[in-house]
């Protein structure tokens, strides 16, 4: 060992157990260049570049190599043993997640002994793709609701909407949002159950309502922490950015937001004398019990939202292509101007620029998309004659995807496309479900565990606005040190545009300049105020 510090440095030949594990530290730190990786293994760059090379060959001779045969027997019974119950649970209409049936191998491994069997995101990938699964779905395949079903409720929805206008029907939906997610290879890794750790840091619960004539109310977003830091510049940290803002610990959709939610959707209404009526899935904090004055409530059919309920039908999917679009742009947008790395100014989108995102994401969902998805799901009172429901839809949906796999590619050409990129985290879960015939018993061991957990609950919130605070910490601070230095840069700005002949930016940055002069002007007045006070406090 002394040697290799003396004169030139001995060549260091790595094994082959050795080269597998640098291409497992690879694959877990893909910011870490060759020179990084070289150090963390004691051996020569060059030799690091030529393993990530030859990645294949390095894996087939270990496969090779590895007297693992009565290993992989074993493991292909209990595939077989996995894939039963997973046909079982599909014939049964059970909607079956994608970390459910990691959280059911693992206890089929327990029961045939498998103890050191781990229900990875590469074994369910690799299960899937053997096995012929396509995709899991919370809500139910659309496949796999029957015709007959979706034919008789749009009948019916026909009749309890006889009389209501476009105007009066309205579709409510929630969906999980991963706010900092870049395109790359460990996006499977989002899909787990979020109970607590990083993962669920990152995401954040957007709530959409929309009308049948195309309208749109302001997003509700839920997130974990109570006070983010990020909201310190906020007035009112309750509607950040006009936005309704709620919090819990796993930043899901509980019974008492969905009431104070509607209720004060129901105060509006109210005042402005109208009443509508709400189309909403059978989620389990979708309180039925619920009454109000002015919003009636319409539950649809429970296992066929992905065919009768309008959001679900192209908007909330718009809204994430829309949203992964403004997030591309922001990085691409700063990766040339800094040294900072890709996941690292994704890492740098702090809530309340997500929640911006958000608000503009929804802004961008066009009224003809609405409409058409409602006019699809059969859910506008009065259908026009002789129109094609799904006119348009299709095609506005690939332009859309089109855009997003661009930015996609001068990301990480050829990891993901724009759809898989857009609906990764479709899947994840908004609230508390129960599945299976021992409801019963999770319920009770739910409860149980809630009871256990409420005497703590106060102090985990506490930590997670001193995680977030400390996360927060990590991001730069603004270059910009006074109203007047912030209004030199904004009048640049405009300059700038003015040069390059973008009409649309020079009018934006007009704006802003016209803000930060009315910013500058309080300021003053506020300053010259407080010396005043001052003066006849000390003259007293």
């Amino acid at each position: 060992m002394e040697a290799r510090g003396q004169g030139r440095r001995a060549r260091v030949e790595l094994t082959l157990k050795e080269k597998v594990s640098v291409l497992e530290y690879a694959k877990h730190h893909p910011d870490h260049g060759s020179r990084q990786i070289a150090k963390a293994f004691d051996c020569g760059k060059t030799q690091i570049q030529s393993i990530l090379k030859s990645r294949d060959a390095i894996v087939k001779d270990f496969q090779e190599c590895c007297p693992s045969s009565r290993k992989r027997k074993r493991e292909s019974a209990l595939n077989d043993a996995v894939y039963n119950w997973f046909s079982l649970a599909r014939q049964r209409g059970v909607p079956v997640t994608g970390p459910m049936l990691q959280n059911e191998a693992l206890k089929i491994a327990v029961a045939m002994g498998e103890s050191e069997f781990k229900a990875s995101n590469g074994w369910l990938e690799n299960f899937k793709k053997r096995r012929g699964i396509a995709q899991f779905t919370i809500s139910g395949e659309a496949a796999s609701v029957p015709d007959e079903l979706v034919d008789s409720w749009k009948e019916r929805l026909s009749e309890l909407l006889l009389g209501c206008d476009d105007t009066e029907v309205w579709n409510v939906d929630e969906t999980a949002c991963f706010f900092r997610a870049l395109p790359n290879k460990t996006l499977g890794q989002k899909k787990q159950k979020c109970s607590g750790g990083k993962q669920s840091k990152e995401r954040i619960t957007v709530v959409h309502f929309a009308s049948a004539a195309g309208e749109k109310l302001p997003p509700v977003i839920i997130g974990r922490s109570e006070k983010p830091r990020c909201f310190k510049s906020v007035r009112d940290i309750r509607r950040p950015c006009g936005i309704p803002y709620y919090s819990n610990s796993k930043a899901w959709m509980t019974r008492d937001i969905w009431k104070k939610m509607l209720t004060a959707w129901n105060a509006e209404l109210e005042r402005c004398g109208k009443k509508v009526v709400l189309l909403a899935d059978n989620a389990p904090t979708h309180d039925p019990s619920l009454k109000l004055s002015n919003v009636t409530i319409i539950f649809l059919p429970k296992n066929a939202t992905s065919r009768v309920q309008p959001l679900d039908a192209g908007i909330i999917k718009n809204f994430k292509v829309m949203y992964r679009r403004l997030l591309l742009q922001h990085v691409l947008a700063l990766i040339d101007q800094t040294t900072l790395s890709a996941s690292e100014i994704a890492k740098s989108v702090d809530l309340l620029t997500a929640i911006r995102f958000v608000k503009r994401a929804w802004n961008d969902v066009q009224r003809s998309t609405i409409r058409n998805c409602f006019r699809s799901s059969g859910a506008i009172p009065k259908q026009e004659e002789d129109v094609d429901p799904f006119e348009g839809l299709e095609d506005d949906a690939e332009n859309d995807e089109s855009e997003l796999q661009g930015l996609i590619d001068k990301i990480s050409p050829e990891i993901v496309s724009g759809a898989e990129y857009a609906a990764f985290d479709d899947d994840v879960e908004t609230c508390y479900t129960i599945e299976g015939d021992d409801w019963k018993e999770k319920l009770r061991v739910a409860a149980i565990e809630n009871l256990a957990k409420r005497s703590t609950l106060q102090e985990k919130e506490v930590v997670s606005d001193a995680e977030e605070e400390e996360e927060d910490d990590e991001t730069e601070r603004s270059q910009i040190d006074s109203w007047g230095h912030a209004l030199f840069v904004a009048m640049n700005l405009q300059m700038f545009a003015n040069e390059r002949k973008n009409e649309e930016v020079s009018e934006a940055a007009f704006e802003l300049s016209t803000r930060i002069k009315e910013a500058k002007l309080k300021s003053i007045v506020s300053t010259k105020q407080a010396k005043i006070d001052q003066y006849f406090q000390k003259n007293d």
